[in-house]
């Protein structure tokens, strides 16, 4: 399977919970991933006969048709055959051994706890849905709080600043390649890298760490791809970041 990006990652969830659609709706939307709900697992399966997935998170108790039984059918070719083998992750507050036994003998690939939080939904998609970095999440906010000693303050103080600096940084490349520089190419690139890393956004600062190697060793050749790929990854770390419309940080 082929790395995809955000944009091409189709994931459909099934709650019938208004407030859990809703927030999965924004979660989604912050990363630019396309997501489709439905109200039950009927509805689920009905929609998902209409294309493949990539993801399927399922919530566990619904009307008309639970999660359990929605599951046994998507791994029977009722959603599809291209969905038979898709990962279904169950949407739960509950986690006995006996529970979560169920769910995973109904074909249950993982679990999402409820109350549903973005660093985990992000991962989650991160994981499952075979993006661009090889699985690693977009933002890792754990390790990045770890490195300001757990506080969270001064996380979103670093997160604002990026957001800041990213129009100034991406300038300083475009120009720096537009005039063939290759030591400004460079050292933009190990901004971003540092910039990135201070946040817990590892895969680009992967991508940076990448295109300031190839402007070291004067790999011109190699540059233009290289920025495309830390463009993309900008792209979806400011959309992890950036603050709900009419929300302050």
């Amino acid at each position: 399977m082929q790395p995809v990006s955000m944009s091409e990652t189709a994931v459909i969830a099934a709650d019938d919970d208004r407030v859990n659609s809703f927030a999965l709706q924004k979660y989604a939307e912050r990363l630019g991933c396309p997501i489709t709900l439905a109200g039950d697992g009927q509805e689920l399966l009905e929609l998902m006969k209409r294309r493949p997935y990539q993801l399927v998170l399922m919530d566990i108790e619904m009307p008309r048709m639970d999660g359990v039984e929605a599951t046994r059918r998507i791994r029977a070719g009722e959603g599809g055959e291209a969905n038979r083998a898709v990962p279904v992750i169950a949407m739960t507050a509950h986690s006995s051994g006996d529970f979560t036994k169920k769910l995973r003998d109904a074909g249950m690939d993982g679990f999402l706890g409820k109350p549903i939080v973005f660093e985990d939904f992000a991962n989650l998609v991160a994981r499952y849905a075979n993006l661009e970095g090889g699985g690693i999440p977009v933002l890792d906010r754990g390790k990045a709080l770890s490195r300001v000693g757990g506080d969270s303050a001064h996380l979103r103080g670093l997160e604002g600043i990026f957001l800041e600096d990213v129009p100034r940084r991406m300038e300083e490349l475009m120009g720096a390649m537009g005039r063939g520089d290759v030591e400004g190419v460079r050292r933009a690139a190990h901004s971003v890298k540092g910039a990135s890393l201070a946040i817990g956004a590892e895969r680009c600062a992967g991508a940076a760490s990448a295109l300031e190697a190839a402007a070291a060793a004067g790999e011109s050749a190699r540059i233009r791809g290289l920025f495309d790929r830390m463009e993309r990854e900008l792209d979806f770390v400011i959309r992890a970041i950036t603050p709900p419309e009419g929300n302050a940080r």
